[in-house]
C-alpha cells in the first residue's frame, strides 16, 4: 500500500502531531513547502534529532511519523502506512570506493557490499536499488 497522490493526501484530515527525524525532516519540510501546506503542518510538527521516529507513535508524542522506510520498519509495533507516492520520493544514494593504495581487504569489503547476498539483505531492510 502507498499513500496515494501527493496533492490529494496533502489536503485531507488534519493530523495533530507530526514528527520526522533530522535527515528525513529536512526533505519533508521542503516537500510541505512545495505542497503549500508547510505553515499548517509545521504548527504541529517537531523534528526528532536522533532515534527511530516511529517510537513517538507508541508513546503518544505523535500521530504521524515521517522517516526513511528502512528506519520505520525497526519499530514493528507502529502501523506502516507505506511509502510516499513516487512523485514525492527523494532517494539517497550510497556508494563505496577504494583508494589507489587500498589493500585486498578494502576491495573485498566493497565487493561484498555489492554482492547478491548483500543486496538481498538491503531489500529485507527496506532499502531499494535505484
Amino acid at each position: 500500500m502507498h499513500c496515494g497522490c501527493v496533492e490529494g493526501r496533502a489536503r485531507r484530515r488534519p493530523v495533530r502531531r507530526v514528527l520526522a527525524d533530522r535527515a528525513s525532516g529536512v526533505y519533508f519540510a521542503s516537500l510541505l513547502g512545495d505542497l503549500g501546506i508547510a505553515d499548517r503542518v509545521n504548527a504541529r510538527a517537531t523534528v526528532v534529532e536522533k532515534g527511530f521516529v516511529a517510537e513517538t507513535l507508541l508513546d503518544g508524542r505523535a500521530d504521524l511519523a515521517v522517516q526513511q522506510l528502512s528506519e520505520l520498519r525497526f519499530v514493528p509495533q507502529a502501523r506502516l502506512v507505506g511509502p510516499l507516492p513516487e512523485a514525492a520520493q527523494h532517494y539517497t544514494v550510497f556508494a563505496a570506493a577504494t583508494g589507489a593504495g587500498a589493500g585486498e581487504a578494502a576491495r573485498a569489503l566493497v565487493a561484498h557490499l555489492a554482492s547478491p547476498a548483500a543486496l538481498a539483505r538491503y531489500r529485507d531492510a527496506g532499502l531499494e536499488a535505484v
